[in-house]
């Protein structure tokens, strides 16, 4: 009988990285990435270093403590980079994507990928990059690049860029939830806790059965699908975990109204980076899938 459940390994590996980049704050200096890499988070799913269900655990323990590193961008270059730029990218060199002259962490980006939804490209800057900070307060540029070379096994990149995609916004969108389903038992008004109103409990509820859904159409993708399915699984499972993760994110921030943006609260934070995550790799062709119905 199959079982979408993690195995005692895999929980483990849950629980080390969650304790290596606990702290937000600090989860992109030089020294937490490595820690990433020293673990093998950034070598997982490549020959040799684990299989798709170790990496969506991974990615959901990272998701769930908000990790706002480019995440998406190593699952892809892990695929596609061959010999000592492969040896870089998951001992800890960050890699950015490139979208239309927009660049992934481009201010702090080492290995530099084009990717359109069906192929990949390694390229360079034709120039300096424009800086500039996302609204989830990650550091990227923009600018032009010139293509050095297509990369092979890209068909593999990306459905290991969706299985990122999907498994770290459920993870963020499971630790919204829990801060919703907190804020409405403590939150008092008119003589009692919030949660007890069916306007504030019921959209919590219904966004814990979308995220749950998108969780094990997301491990079942990783379990079922192999290279031979061209990703389509999976790619499914990002369009579907994409959609119920920033329904969870506008669930919580009514349920806390203007808290959810205070400075002292993450949840701003989280609901920008699962939006910010959700389209940082381009669907492309893949977007041909038939997007299938969560049932409600």
């Amino acid at each position: 009988m199959l079982s979408l459940e993690p195995s005692a390994e895999q929980v483990a590996l849950a629980q080390s990285v969650a304790a290596a980049c606990a702290d937000p704050e600090d989860a992109m200096a030089a020294p937490r990435w490595g820690v990433l890499a020293e673990i093998g988070v950034l070598a997982l799913g490549s020959a040799g270093y684990g299989a798709a269900p170790d990496m969506i655990a991974a990615m959901e323990a990272l998701g769930a403590v908000g990790h706002p590193g480019p995440l998406v961008a190593a699952a892809f270059a892990a695929q596609v980079l061959t010999g000592p730029l492969h040896e870089a990218a998951t001992s800890g060199a960050m890699v950015g994507l490139v979208v239309d002259g927009l660049v992934s962490w481009g201010q702090r980006a080492d290995i530099l990928i084009e990717v359109d939804g069906t192929n990949a490209w390694l390229v360079e800057a034709d120039g300096p990059l424009e800086p500039f900070t996302t609204l989830a307060d990650r550091p990227w540029a923009r600018g032009t690049t010139r293509r050095k070379v297509e990369l092979d096994n890209a068909l593999e990149g990306y459905r290991y860029g969706d299985l990122t995609v999907a498994a770290w916004v459920t993870g963020a969108a499971t630790h919204l939830l829990e801060r919703g389903a907190v804020h409405a038992r403590e939150r008092r008004q008119f003589g009692g806790p919030i949660g007890r109103f069916h306007a504030v409990s019921h959209p919590l509820a219904a966004a814990a059965a979308e995220v749950g859904a998108a969780r094990d159409l997301t491990r079942l993708a990783a379990v079922t699908e192999g290279p031979e399915k061209l990703g389509l699984l999976a790619a499914q499972a990002r369009i579907v975990a994409s959609r119920a993760a920033m329904r969870a994110a506008f669930a919580v921030h009514q349920v806390h109204g203007a808290l959810g943006f205070a400075i002292e609260s993450d949840i701003a934070r989280f609901s920008a980076g699962i939006r910010e995550c959700s389209v940082v790799l381009p669907l492309g062709l893949r977007a041909r899938v038939q997007q299938p119905q969560v049932e409600r």
